[in-house]
């Protein structure tokens, strides 16, 4: 069964999963190992995800829940893009309550299909390499 052109951008590639509904992120797990990612989570919170960033290999992506539990990610997204990690926000609505700063951001509504994850992080990975283009030159603070 050939698929679209885009499942280059996961096949093989450490995608990160932050939902807190067991069933989607389950359903988000099934559906990117399809395509040959590389999942690492489901963890349903920002602490989690901040931990596993900490202590597993890094990662190539991530999808994050834009309302967890008892918070937003945020913090989390913020860490991503000073990483340069391209991610998606999943939402089950419009929400405006998100900063400014991520009117950027790819979304993806739920309830979605595994293709459109897919799509969804070949976009964002496109525009993190934008964004990374137009930053000026800094010094490489990857190491903690």
């Amino acid at each position: 069964m050939m698929k679209g052109a885009f499942v280059d951008c996961v096949a093989g590639r450490r995608i990160l999963i932050v939902e807190d509904e067991y069933i989607l992120a389950d359903d988000m797990k099934r559906g990117l190992k399809q395509h040959g990612a590389i999942i690492v989570g489901p963890v349903p919170g920002g602490a989690e995800a901040e931990a596993m960033l900490a202590t597993e290999a890094p990662i190539d992506g991530a999808v994050l829940d834009i309302d967890l539990a008892q918070e937003k990610s945020c913090p989390l997204a913020d860490m991503l893009r000073e990483r340069h990690v391209p991610f998606i926000l999943a939402t089950s609505d419009e929400d405006a309550s998100l900063p400014a700063r991520y009117a950027d951001v790819v979304r993806c509504e739920k309830p979605f299909d595994p293709d459109s994850i897919v799509k969804a992080l070949e976009l964002a990975e496109q525009k993190e390499a934008d964004r990374s283009m137009e930053m000026p030159a800094q010094s490489d603070h990857s190491s903690l």
